[in-house]
Protein backbone atom coordinates (compact mmCIF):
# COMPACT_ATOMS: atom_id res chain seq x y z
CA UNK A 1 0.00 0.00 0.00
CA UNK A 2 1.17 3.12 -0.65
CA UNK A 3 2.09 5.98 1.88
CA UNK A 4 -0.67 8.76 2.25
CA UNK A 5 -0.15 12.07 2.01
CA UNK A 6 -1.31 13.84 5.50
CA UNK A 7 -3.54 15.76 3.13
CA UNK A 8 -4.95 12.48 1.90
CA UNK A 9 -5.49 11.29 4.76
CA UNK A 10 -7.72 13.84 5.79
CA UNK A 11 -9.84 13.78 3.55
CA UNK A 12 -10.68 10.42 3.29
CA UNK A 13 -11.58 11.38 7.18
CA UNK A 14 -14.53 13.70 6.53
CA UNK A 15 -15.27 13.42 2.78
CA UNK A 16 -17.95 10.68 3.10
CA UNK A 17 -19.28 12.00 6.33
CA UNK A 18 -19.64 15.57 5.00
CA UNK A 19 -21.03 14.10 1.60
CA UNK A 20 -23.81 12.00 3.62
CA UNK A 21 -24.17 13.75 6.98
CA UNK A 22 -24.86 16.63 4.79
CA UNK A 23 -28.44 17.20 5.56
CA UNK A 24 -27.83 16.70 9.27
CA UNK A 25 -27.36 19.72 11.12
CA UNK A 26 -25.61 17.93 14.15
CA UNK A 27 -23.40 16.53 11.56
CA UNK A 28 -22.30 19.61 10.01
CA UNK A 29 -21.94 21.40 13.63
CA UNK A 30 -19.77 17.91 14.66
CA UNK A 31 -17.31 17.56 11.17
CA UNK A 32 -16.62 21.38 11.68
CA UNK A 33 -16.01 21.65 15.32
CA UNK A 34 -13.55 18.99 14.62
CA UNK A 35 -12.20 20.84 11.77
CA UNK A 36 -11.84 24.52 13.50
CA UNK A 37 -9.96 22.19 16.21
CA UNK A 38 -7.81 21.03 13.88
CA UNK A 39 -6.68 24.19 11.96
CA UNK A 40 -5.81 25.34 15.67
CA UNK A 41 -3.43 22.40 16.62
CA UNK A 42 -2.44 21.06 13.52
CA UNK A 43 1.19 21.78 11.68
CA UNK A 44 1.13 24.79 10.09
CA UNK A 45 1.95 23.16 6.51
CA UNK A 46 -1.10 20.92 7.19
CA UNK A 47 -3.16 24.04 7.42
CA UNK A 48 -4.19 24.80 4.17
CA UNK A 49 -6.00 20.98 4.02
CA UNK A 50 -7.83 21.96 6.72
CA UNK A 51 -9.19 25.23 5.55
CA UNK A 52 -9.87 23.61 2.17
CA UNK A 53 -12.09 20.65 4.20
CA UNK A 54 -13.89 23.47 5.78
CA UNK A 55 -14.62 25.36 2.88
CA UNK A 56 -15.96 22.23 1.34
CA UNK A 57 -18.09 21.83 4.24
CA UNK A 58 -19.42 25.40 4.06
CA UNK A 59 -20.16 24.87 0.38
CA UNK A 60 -22.26 21.51 1.49
CA UNK A 61 -24.15 23.55 4.09
CA UNK A 62 -24.82 26.11 2.03
CA UNK A 63 -26.23 24.03 -0.49
CA UNK A 64 -28.47 21.74 2.04
CA UNK A 65 -29.53 24.41 4.69
CA UNK A 66 -31.12 26.85 2.18
CA UNK A 67 -32.86 29.08 5.22
CA UNK A 68 -30.94 31.21 6.86
CA UNK A 69 -31.91 30.78 10.50
CA UNK A 70 -30.94 26.87 9.37
CA UNK A 71 -27.87 27.71 8.02
CA UNK A 72 -26.49 29.65 11.18
CA UNK A 73 -27.40 26.70 13.46
CA UNK A 74 -26.00 23.94 10.85
CA UNK A 75 -22.47 26.25 10.79
CA UNK A 76 -22.47 26.66 14.55
CA UNK A 77 -19.42 24.39 16.07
Amino acid sequence: MPDRAWEDCLQLAVSEIRDFGATSTQVCRRLSALLVGLLETVQAGNRAAVTTELRRLDAAVGRTFGDPDQRAFADEA
